[in-house]
């Protein structure tokens, strides 16, 4: 594709970043592999953009989504988390028993 836009006479167009999106040749139920990217992402071993990718958003698609994420952020902040449970006083917890051998 570089090579085209060269000989086309657009060089600035030709430095950008370019990757070819190939459709995938494989035949596969859909669900299931949405269910197995769904998996991982749940487990948090691939990030949100990276699901997005595989379950077919366009990158524009996915900024978008982000951009929306991020706005919806920015409107409604997330409570301050509660200030940490502090332990019981000592005079609150049961004593241990103690075991004696005759």
């Amino acid at each position: 594709m570089r090579l085209a836009l060269i000989l086309d006479g657009k060089e600035a167009k030709a430095k950008a970043d370019a990757e070819t999106d190939w459709a995938d040749p494989e035949t596969r139920n859909e669900a299931a592999h949405a269910q197995t990217i769904m998996l991982q992402w749940e487990k948090g071993l691939i990030p949100d953009e990276f699901a997005m990718e595989e379950l077919g958003y366009s990158p524009q698609q996915i900024q978008r989504i982000l951009d929306m994420r991020e706005q919806e952020r920015l409107e409604n902040p997330e409570p301050p988390a509660p200030p940490p449970t502090e332990p019981p006083p000592l005079a609150l917890v049961p004593p241990v028993p103690t075991v004696t051998r005759a």
